[in-house]
């Protein structure tokens, strides 16, 4: 996005008022959406694991359990 911003801006020299005006609302449109996004990654949640109630380990108890979830992990699978 960096690289697509400073194309932009580095055309709008070349062109008539008009067209530099288009170009500098699109650049301003993608700068706005790269903070949007910069802000967005440093909020989002980090994944730390499922949390699972009414599991019962055979054969005694456990310090680690391991499962092997589908190609979506949306459900366990032998």
């Amino acid at each position: 996005m960096d690289t697509t911003l400073a194309t932009l801006e580095s055309e709008i020299e070349h062109l008539s008022q008009a067209e530099s005006d288009s170009v500098g609302l699109i650049s301003a449109k993608l700068t706005k959406e790269r903070y949007r996004l910069l802000d967005l990654a440093k909020i989002k949640p980090t994944f730390m694991g499922w949390k699972l109630s009414g599991v019962v380990v055979e054969g005694g108890k456990l310090d680690t359990l391991s499962f092997n979830f589908d190609k979506g992990i949306t459900k366990i699978v032998p």
